[in-house]
């Protein structure tokens, strides 16, 4: 899972890594960071989201 703009350190990742894989949207707490011109957000917590009845996910590919 390689989310332009988010950064997971490996323990946050092993820990939610099935709520990440699992669930159609997350809510990511962090710590915006700027380095070098770009601004990332360092996870700190991923939390699955739930689609309400009937409604579907959207892939934007």
């Amino acid at each position: 899972m390689a989310d332009p703009g988010v950064r997971r350190q490996p323990h946050i990742w092993e820990r939610q890594r099935r709520a990440a894989l699992q669930s159609a949207g997350l809510l990511v707490h962090g710590t915006a960071e700027r380095r070098d011109g770009a601004v990332n957000l360092v996870a700190t917590r991923l939390v699955p989201l739930t689609l309400a009845p009937g409604a579907r996910s959207r892939d934007f590919r």
